[in-house]
């Protein structure tokens, strides 16, 4: 009778052997393509490395060999906006489009332009990852992660809702919240009016970002330099403000996490405070959108003219009642592309 060591090694190769499997089928396949390859044998789209890696990302780069960490760096959430065109000059000397080819999904990458708009210019034939769902559908579907006529119809919708109307309305949100942000550095600095530093620039720009969203999106302004938070509704453990800003800094990976997960994740551990607030942001943030947009139906119905406010809520609910029957966004289409 087999050992239980035996049983488990046995088990052990055969789990490592559908990777290696899944590399070689890959291999073949991108060969087809004509394009150059760029072989990084790892799984980046294993469940528990897309939720460490963008955390796990400033100690890998400190702990692993250069050579080893330059590939692995390429699968990691994200990487473009680290490595820009790194991948291309180091290991395609000079090239603009390549095949990653890995244990998990093979994928496409180019810094073609040409390429690139054909792609956009075909939509039916180049499809949305369903992967995208974990990360952009957690609210509900949207132009970002829909295929064919359930795509052409939101494109329709929201291509229209993007006008100069709510262009104005962002940079307007823009501008205040920037005045905003100046005047608080000028404030807690100690030196002259004419220059000041600060050490918590970055945090004050994610502020300016949450708050633009959330004016011009949902037509929820909030001074910069506010000090109060919203009052908390009865039935909510975060307010508006929070749910956003919890969701918002969880989107590199922590909440493509299940919400059982999250509300039941070990107190010993470290993160439990993070993982608890996003657990309830994730059931709070989708019921303050619908609360938010029976408010704004409720306000356009009342209005005598039905004008839609700039923002882009108001407009998207406008142009989606306008479209017709069946021609309109449903409410987790709406939820989705708000988010």
């Amino acid at each position: 009778m087999p050992s239980f060591l035996t049983i488990a090694l046995a088990l052990a190769t055969a789990y490592l052997s559908t990777f290696i499997y899944s590399f070689l089928r890959n291999l073949l396949a991108a060969r087809k393509s004509g394009f150059p390859l760029l072989l990084i044998p790892w799984d980046q789209n294993h469940l528990l490395w897309m939720v460490l890696c963008v955390p796990l990302r400033p100690h890998l780069q400190k702990w692993l060999p250069k050579p080893l960490w330059d590939r692995l760096a390429l699968s990691i959430y994200g990487f473009e906006f680290h490595e820009g065109t790194r991948p291309f000059e180091q290991y395609l000397h000079g090239q603009k489009s390549y095949m990653h080819v890995g244990m998990g999904k093979s994928e496409f990458w180019t810094s073609d332009p040409e390429i690139a708009f054909e792609v956009l210019r075909r939509p039916r034939d180049f499809q949305q990852h369903p992967i995208a769902d974990l990360f952009i559908a957690r609210f509900g579907h949207n132009v970002l992660t829909t295929n064919g006529d359930r795509w052409a119809r939101q494109r329709r919708i929201i291509a229209g809702v993007i006008n100069e109307r709510v262009s104005k309305a962002v940079f307007a949100e823009s501008v205040a919240q920037t005045e905003g942000l100046v005047a608080a550095v000028f404030k807690a600095a100690s030196g002259t009016r004419e220059s000041v530093e600060t050490m918590g620039m970055f945090d004050m720009m994610k502020k300016v970002a949450i708050h633009v969203l959330s004016g011009a999106t949902m037509g929820s302004t909030v001074p910069f330099n506010e000090s109060n938070e919203d009052e908390l509704e009865p039935g909510f453990r975060l307010t508006y403000n929070e749910s956003v800003k919890t969701v918002i800094n969880a989107f590199a990976g922590p909440i493509i996490l299940p919400k059982w997960f999250m509300k039941s994740y070990p107190s010993f551990l470290p993160g439990r405070q993070m993982m608890q607030s996003l657990g309830y942001a994730m059931d709070d943030f989708p019921a303050h959108m619908k609360s938010m947009l029976a408010q704004e139906r409720q306000r356009t119905a009342a209005s005598k003219l039905g004008q839609a406010r700039s923002n882009i809520m108001s407009q998207l609910l406008q142009a989606s009642e306008a479209s017709g029957a069946g021609e309109g966004l449903s409410q987790e289409e709406m939820l989705g592309n708000l988010f």
